[in-house]
């Protein structure tokens, strides 16, 4: 008996010894950006979507920005569930509560779920990116959470829920589609909440969809559609708001859009294209958010970004993208006193403040060697109102607002 304990002892020593030890990375980038600029953006640095404000005299500043300083934190474990491998993430930046572009610390929580991966199907619970943010972004040194591409043809947005992907192999591609069952975001309201403390999307009762399907060719091609929707409720629940009866209980939230990334040697071609209504809790419709007494808001983005590898290690891009709500829906809420600023969901000075269309080019010298990037960027970013703000007016006769910014960036990825 003694001898059959000891070997059962052995046995499970030896099974236990086998098992792979958990695997902890940390990745992430670390690094800063000074910049100077001629126009005051909705932020600044190395977060600007449009312009807000030329000021007519004394336009020039100048500043530092380390806010997209990324921390990735990961642990994978033995396989479970008939082989698949549990992995937890965390990723933080520093785009947290109100703080100065050079000395802001209040970290943003990005990232934090559990992920379950087979051989070719994943599973994911917790908090990451909406699949809107698509497979890749605009290419930059010191604008990379925060992409100038945003109101600019670039969606994206993180929330919690539950995603699936499962991918096939088709010879040398890739076939792969995902599925996202999400808490639904501020529907179309920014800071309003209903009268139960949720958002007005919360208060629908349905979770907001998000589906994609993409191919791939390792090297060479990536290209996807994904589509969005949800419901927001109008009145809230226990109809707590009154909302005129033509418009209905419900408001939707939806989008199309389409990602298309080519890399031939040297050169790599990208961009984005999407259409869709209630958009602006996806950091587009140039942040004017909807009242859910009044219509919708229709609008179409589109971006496009060319690179060419000069050298391995330095290459150079041209940027270019749109934001184009429909014009006639943004004079119509706009007189209507429709709009809401995202932060305190109270109705804005409409006419004066709403936008019409936001046009940015940008063009970036890079180089890049083990892991360092140097990052020279230009931005120019054209953004046109429905009547020319206040303090702009001299430089806004017809209420297009224009403003630059250089920036150099210094950024270690690991």
């Amino acid at each position: 008996m003694c001898a059959v304990l000891a070997a059962l002892a052995a046995t499970a020593t030896a099974a236990e010894e086998a098992k792979p030890a958990p695997k902890f990375e940390f990745h992430g980038f670390v690094g800063a950006s000074l910049f100077m600029q001629d126009a005051i953006f909705n932020n600044s640095g190395q977060q600007i979507f449009f312009v807000t404000r030329t000021p007519n005299t004394d336009r020039l500043l100048f500043g530092g920005d380390a806010r997209q300083t990324r921390l990735n934190l990961s642990l994978a474990g033995s396989p479970i569930f008939g082989g698949a491998t549990p992995k937890a993430v965390a990723e933080i930046d520093f785009f947290g509560t109100a703080g100065t572009s050079a000395t802001n610390v209040t970290p943003r929580l990005r990232l934090s779920y559990g992920e379950l991966k087979w051989e070719n199907t994943t599973f994911r619970a917790g908090q990451f990116n909406m699949l809107l943010l698509g497979t890749f972004g605009a290419t930059s040194v010191g604008h990379i959470p925060q992409s100038y591409a945003y109101n600019a043809g670039y969606l994206g947005g993180r929330t919690i829920g539950l995603e699936g992907t499962h991918s096939v192999p088709v010879g040398d591609m890739k076939v792969e589609g995902t599925l996202q069952v999400l808490r639904p975001g501020q529907g179309n309201l920014g800071g309003e909440a209903e009268g139960f403390g949720l958002t007005f999307a919360e208060a629908s009762g349905t979770p907001a969809f998000e589906g994609r399907l993409r191919l791939t060719k390792a090297k060479l091609l990536d290209v996807y559609v994904v589509g969005h929707w949800n419901r927001v409720d109008r009145n809230g629940v226990g109809n707590a708001k009154s909302v005129p009866a033509a418009l209905g209980d419900t408001q939707t939230t939806a989008v199309g859009s389409v990602g298309v990334k080519l890399t031939a040697g040297p050169l790599t071609v990208q961009g984005q294209g999407y259409v869709g209504k209630n958009l602006a809790e996806f950091t587009a419709s140039l942040g004017q958010f909807v009242r859910t007494q009044d219509g919708d808001l229709h609008e179409w983005g589109a971006w496009g970004q060319l690179g060419y590898n000069i050298t391995p290690e330095f290459s150079a891009w041209a940027f270019l993208g749109t934001c184009h709500p429909n014009y006639g829906e943004v004079e119509d809420l706009a007189n209507a006193g429709a709009f809401n600023t995202a932060a305190t969901g109270q109705p804005s000075n409409s006419r004066a403040n709403a936008k019409l269309q936001n046009v940015t080019t940008a063009a970036m010298l890079r180089y890049m060697e083990g892991g360092y990037a140097l990052g020279l960027e230009y931005v120019h970013m054209r953004t046109k109102f429905l009547v020319p703000p206040a303090a702009s007016a001299a430089r806004s006769p017809n209420g297009v607002l224009n403003g630059n910014q250089l920036m150099f960036s210094g950024m270690y990825f690991f």
